[in-house]
């Protein structure tokens, strides 16, 4: 579960999108439904 580093809330809205070369994996986009703060993970 992914949580807030600014707010502590553990609700977010996501979305994936493809920002690197075609054969890597797609980064996660995350923000807070809170503070609306933005974070990403990357599958690495």
């Amino acid at each position: 579960m992914e949580f807030c580093d600014e707010c502590g809330n553990d609700r977010a809205q996501w979305y994936m999108q493809q920002i690197r070369a075609a054969d890597e994996s797609e980064t996660r986009f995350f923000i807070c439904t809170e503070c609306e703060h933005k974070w990403r993970e990357d599958d690495n």
